[in-house]
């Protein structure tokens, strides 16, 4: 009876009815993660979406996918430029309360930054990130696109 019971709700209420041990809990839903603390976003694919031409000190818009789980919600995106390289850093914050639940769940979020350069060339958009997994030892890295900067 206990089977089907657990069968029958939701995985929430499995985890917590069928005892298989508490979901986690506390301060930032995980290890380094404290509530109200920015931390680099995980890259969630290798694909930079920007235009492949772009005229020097004109902004466009550049997008890309990063991980958002539990109580980590997409933040600022940091732009630092130099010469004929822009990096975007993206990063998340915790909104966990303490002692409260995070849902646990994995998705993507679509983000947007804007960027310029100031060199004219051929010329290198990199977002900095952790990649290479979700849990398992992800380091951190860059995703990157040439982009053909005009006079």
């Amino acid at each position: 009876m206990k089977g089907l019971l657990c069968a029958g709700i939701g995985a929430t209420m499995v985890l917590a009815a069928c005892g298989n041990g508490p979901l986690p809990m506390g301060v930032g839903g995980g290890p380094g993660h404290e509530t109200g603390r920015l931390h680099i976003s995980t890259l969630a694919s290798t694909t930079i979406t920007a235009p492949d031409k772009v005229n020097v000190g004109k902004g466009f818009d550049v997008y890309f996918k990063t991980v958002a789980r539990g109580c980590d919600d997409p933040a600022d995106v940091t732009t630092a430029t130099t010469g004929a390289a822009v990096t975007l850093t993206p990063f998340n914050v915790n909104t966990a309360v303490s002692g409260s639940m995070c849902p646990m769940y994995v998705t993507t979020v679509t983000r947007t930054a804007r960027a310029s350069f100031t060199t004219p060339g051929f010329d290198t958009l990199s977002v900095y990130g952790y990649v290479g997994g979700t849990y398992e030892s992800p380091q951190l890295g860059t995703i990157q696109k040439v982009i053909e900067v005009l006079p």
